[in-house]
């Protein structure tokens, strides 16, 4: 979440595990208890709020729930990633509207958003993760020139 949004500039363990160090002194992951994993999910969760984030409550899931029986609270979490990078998207002009038309057309996904899997979701965020790190990039690019 935090690469796709351009918080972080390395996709891979090596970010994770630095900021583990960070937050904990432990080198590695898997060194963890779990109230140190649990303290640092929440690190983890309170900087995604920081970049656009607002994580669902259960209150809101069950509002949904009747009219999308299907839907968990890990996916609703996975829209709200979406709305943050759709925020992020439409601030350089790069999408004007939802991202529901954006990855429904470029996936092949079904009309309704809340219906759309877990690894579809992945995907969706993604493809516009990957649109939004390309405009930084370019920004920067452009500010160095």
């Amino acid at each position: 979440t935090l690469y796709w949004l351009g918080a972080v500039n390395e996709p891979n363990d090596g970010a994770l595990e630095a900021f583990v160090a960070r937050q904990t002194g432990k080198q590695r992951l898997a060194f963890l208890g779990h109230r140190e994993a649990f303290r640092v999910i929440e690190a983890l969760k309170s900087w995604a709020v920081r970049e656009d984030v607002r994580w669902p409550a259960e209150a809101d899931l069950a509002a949904l729930k009747p009219f999308h029986p299907e839907l968990d609270i890990a996916r609703l979490d996975r829209h709200a990633v979406l709305e943050a990078l759709a925020t992020r998207l439409k601030r350089r002009r790069l999408i004007f509207a939802s991202y529901v038309p954006l990855c429904q057309k470029a996936l092949g996904l079904s009309l309704n958003h809340f219906s759309w899997t877990a690894i579809e979701l992945d995907a969706c965020i993604r493809l516009l993760g990957k649109k939004l790190r390309g405009a930084v990039e370019q920004e920067r690019q452009g500010a160095a020139s």
